[in-house]
C-alpha cells in the first residue's frame, strides 16, 4: 500500500541525491570521458596535441638536463674504446646556452601544466608555452651543429669523441620542437573557434600526465643516488636505472658492487616495476 505522504519525501531525496556535488563531478567526467573516447575532426588538435606536450615535456626536460650536467667531449686514452674516455672540460658558453635552453623548456612546461591546471588563461600560457619550447629548441639544435664542427672537436679526432650528453641534448631538441610545432595546430585551431580556448582533461589523461612526471623524476634521482653510491657517471647511473626500471635487466654493465647499492636496488626496482605497472 502506497502512501502519499511518504512518496513525495522519498522522491525528492532521491532527486537531491542525484543532484549532489559529486555526482555532478562524476557526470562531468564521463562526459569527458566519452568526448575524449568520440573523436572530431578537430580532437588532434584541441586533445592529443596538449596530451602529447604535456606528457613529453617532462621527459625532455630530462635528456636537457642530463645534456647539461654531463660534459660533451671525452679522450680517448690509446687503445681503448670511448666508454674508457676521459671527459673533457666544456666551454662556459656551451654551459651558459645549455642552461638557457634548459630555464626556457622548464618555463613553457611549467605554463602549459599551469595552463591545464586552469590557473593560467590560455592567452597567456600557449605563447609562453610555445615560445619557450622553440627557443630551447633553436640554442640546443646550434649547441648541437657547433658541437659536431671542427670549432668544437678536439683533434686528432681519432682519439676524442663526443658523449652521451652530446645526443642527449639532440634528442631533447628534436622533443622541443616537435611539441612546440604540436602546440601552434592546438592555437590555431582555437583562435579559428574550433573548440573552446582551454583544456578540459579527462581522469585518464591527468593520471598519465602525472604518472610520466613522477617516473621521470624516480629515474633521474634513482640515477643520481646510484651513479653517487657506485661511483658511476651520472648517465651512466641514468642508463642503469632506465635499464633496471624496465625490466630489461640490472643494468648490463653496471651491476652495484657496493653493499649499499646492492641494498638500495630491491627498493628502487620494486617501486619502478610497480609505478610502470600502474603507467599501463
Amino acid at each position: 500500500m502506497n502512501d502519499p505522504g511518504i512518496d513525495e519525501p522519498i522522491s525528492n531525496a532521491t532527486q537531491d541525491l542525484e543532484q549532489t556535488p559529486y555526482n555532478s563531478v562524476q557526470k562531468e567526467e564521463e562526459e569527458e570521458e566519452q568526448d575524449f573516447l568520440d573523436p572530431s575532426r578537430w580532437w588532434f588538435a584541441s586533445t592529443a596535441c596538449p596530451l602529447i606536450a604535456g606528457t613529453f615535456g617532462p621527459l625532455a626536460n630530462a635528456f636537457s638536463i642530463c645534456a647539461l650536467v654531463v660534459k660533451w667531449r671525452v679522450e680517448i686514452p690509446p687503445g681503448m674504446d670511448e666508454t674508457a674516455g676521459t671527459p673533457v672540460e666544456d666551454p662556459a658558453w656551451l654551459i651558459a646556452v645549455n642552461s638557457i635552453s634548459l630555464v626556457c623548456a622548464l618555463t613553457a612546461n611549467f605554463a602549459l601544466l599551469l595552463n591545464m591546471a586552469r590557473r593560467l588563461p590560455f592567452n597567456i600560457a600557449q605563447p609562453i608555452t610555445i615560445g619557450g619550447f622553440f627557443l630551447a629548441s633553436v640554442l640546443l639544435i646550434a649547441l648541437a651543429a657547433v658541437a659536431s664542427s671542427s670549432l668544437f672537436r678536439i683533434q686528432p679526432a681519432d682519439a676524442h669523441a663526443l658523449s652521451q650528453a652530446y645526443y642527449y641534448g639532440i634528442i631533447a631538441a628534436a622533443l622541443y620542437a616537435i611539441i612546440s610545432m604540436l602546440m601552434v595546430l592546438t592555437v590555431y585551431g582555437a583562435w579559428n573557434g574550433h573548440y573552446r580556448k582551454e583544456f578540459r582533461l579527462t581522469i585518464s589523461q591527468r593520471t598519465l600526465m602525472l604518472q610520466t612526471i613522477s617516473f621521470t623524476v624516480y629515474l633521474l634521482l634513482g640515477g643520481l643516488v646510484f651513479s653517487y653510491v657506485e661511483d658511476w657517471d651520472f648517465l651512466d647511473g641514468v642508463y642503469w636505472a632506465d635499464y633496471t626500471l624496465l625490466t630489461v635487466g640490472l643494468g648490463s654493465d653496471f651491476p652495484p658492487k657496493t653493499h649499499l647499492g646492492r641494498g638500495l636496488l630491491f627498493p628502487f626496482a620494486i617501486g619502478g616495476i610497480l609505478m610502470v605497472g600502474t603507467n599501463d
